[in-house]
């Protein structure tokens, strides 16, 4: 999955990320899936030299208005707890959608995944999983689905799924918060 920040450009996880030539599609407000070619890529940086899990990338051409597809603008705050608690859209694999909260914000050695390499990496944000009161919960094949940050009938963009927690029991999500690297984007 991956998310329109602009009619040109989109944001995906490094991990999942399409290349240069290759097609990506969206799903517009009639319910018909439009296709696009993506024109180059380049990955966020937490620090020089120093990558995050972020790809933005660019379409060959401008998505036209009457292709009736969203874009999203990024959260920005003033500060890092004004982030805390706030109420979350929470899409996933196969268009599921759900509401959350942003439980905690985090710097973290992510990767690469599977143990790190002892270098902060990432500026990460986590979920976790209620089944009581109905929050989702990411898996398998939903990164860089979006999590935006629900105000009224707008919604502006939080995050990207980048991974889960597994042990010892799959309940937690991790995103990457876009709002700390939106200079680059």
């Amino acid at each position: 999955s991956l998310t329109l920040i602009s009619p040109q450009h989109f944001l995906i996880t490094t991990h999942s990320a399409p290349a240069a030539g290759a097609t990506v599609s969206f799903l517009n407000q009639a319910g018909v899936v439009k296709t696009f070619t993506v024109d180059s890529t380049y990955h966020v940086t937490h620090s020089p030299g120093v990558d995050t899990d972020i790809t933005i990338g660019r379409l060959s051409a401008p998505i036209a208005s009457s292709d009736l597809i969203t874009s999203y603008p990024i959260l920005s705050l003033n500060s890092y707890a004004e982030y805390l608690n706030l109420p979350l859209l929470v899409y996933g694999a196969n268009g599921r959608v759900g509401q959350n909260t942003l439980d905690t914000l985090m710097l973290t050695d992510m990767l690469p995944f599977g143990g790190g390499n002892g270098t902060v990496d990432s500026v990460l944000f986590r979920t976790d999983l209620d089944p009581v009161s109905g929050q989702p919960q990411g898996e398998t094949g939903d990164s860089g689905s979006p999590t935006l940050y629900i105000s009224g009938s707008t919604l502006a963009l939080l995050g990207i799924h980048s991974a889960l927690d597994s042990a010892p029991a799959l309940d937690l999500t991790y995103d990457s918060f876009i709002p700390s690297y939106a200079s680059q984007i």
